[in-house]
C-alpha cells in the first residue's frame, strides 16, 4: 500500500493492484503452454525426442478440443462440450 500510495502517477497499476481491474481470462488455446509451464518436472531426464513425444499428443488434444468448441475462456467450457 505504501508503494501504491508513493506512486500516483502510475494510474493503472494502482487499479490492478486494488482490484479494480478483471483478472485475465485463460483462454484454450494457451491451455498447452501453460500446462506445460506446469509440469516441468516430467520431462526433466528426457531427451529431446522424447519431450517432443510426451508433448505431441497433449498439445494435440487441446488443439483438437479448441477447434471443436472454438477458443473460448477456459472457465466457460461445460460438461455438454
Amino acid at each position: 500500500m505504501e508503494r501504491i500510495t508513493a506512486t500516483r502517477d502510475n494510474q493503472p497499476s494502482v487499479e490492478a493492484v486494488l482490484g479494480g481491474v478483471d483478472v485475465p481470462k485463460i483462454m484454450l488455446a494457451d491451455c498447452a503452454d501453460i500446462f506445460f509451464d506446469l509440469t516441468q518436472d516430467r520431462i526433466v531426464n528426457k531427451s529431446q525426442h522424447q519431450i517432443r513425444k510426451w508433448k505431441t499428443p497433449r498439445r494435440t488434444a487441446i488443439e483438437t478440443f479448441t477447434e471443436i468448441v472454438s477458443n473460448k475462456p477456459v472457465h466457460e467450457v461445460s460438461r455438454a462440450d
